[in-house]
């Protein structure tokens, strides 16, 4: 064979085995990239699961604290809201008494009830009531009507006065609020809050009357919805 034949030949042997080992080279650096692509992929789909479960958590958690807190203050909270109602009213049952001096109770009476009715008009989310410190109730604001009814012995299911320790607490003090809860066992227990103030320089009690865990549930939709 011709000598510079041969070392043509063996030339196309080297850059052939040269473009092999070139192409070799190559597929490892591919496939080792590819390899540590794949690792950081994972790596970033954990990083971020693990940062969207702890925002998630965080959120749950604050949520929860939202929660408690108003279970927790919810008697204050719902004594407040009552209050801000009953002062309004009272002031006006007050003027009324104040404007009719002189009169006959059933007159009094009569005008104390369209006061009533007015402000429940206005205010549908309460009730409201009119007794004499003898524990009888004389205007119901739910039936809208004047009433003569001895309930100076009512008691909830868990056997507690709630009209007598009304009647107590504003005859040990009458210039502050009695704020008395009662419990009535129906499909579930329903526990009544009821805000009571002695009328001045009268014989009248006035009270209203609101469900508890309604108020709880109306605070808890607001939360839930913002």
């Amino acid at each position: 064979m011709d000598k510079k034949l041969k070392v043509q030949k063996n030339w196309r042997k080297i850059i052939i085995l040269s473009t092999i080992l070139f192409v070799v080279i190559i597929l490892q650096d591919v496939s080792r990239e590819i390899f540590v692509f794949q690792n950081d992929v994972e790596d970033l789909k954990t990083v971020l699961n693990d940062q969207l479960n702890n925002e998630l958590m965080d959120e749950v958690e604050f949520r929860i604290d939202e929660i408690e807190a108003i279970i927790n203050d919810s008697d204050l909270d719902y004594e407040t809201h009552l209050i801000d109602e009953l002062d309004d009213l009272g002031y006006v049952v007050e003027k009324t008494i104040e404007f009719y001096d002189g009169q006959s109770e059933e007159i009094i009476l009569t005008q104390i009830g369209n006061s009533i009715k007015g402000f429940k008009d206005s205010d549908h989310s309460h009730k409201y009531y009119l007794m004499n410190m003898q524990g009888k109730l004389l205007y119901d604001g739910l039936l809208e009507q004047e009433v003569s009814i001895e309930q100076i012995d009512f008691s909830d299911d868990f056997n507690r006065f709630y009209i007598q320790e009304i009647i107590e607490n504003l005859t040990t003090n009458p210039d502050t609020y009695a704020h008395i809860d009662s419990f009535f066992l129906e499909e579930d227990t329903t526990q009544l809050g009821y805000l009571a103030i002695k009328i001045k320089n009268s014989n009248y009690i006035l009270y209203s009357v609101g469900d508890t865990r309604e108020f709880q549930e109306e605070q808890l939709s607001y939360i839930t919805n913002n």
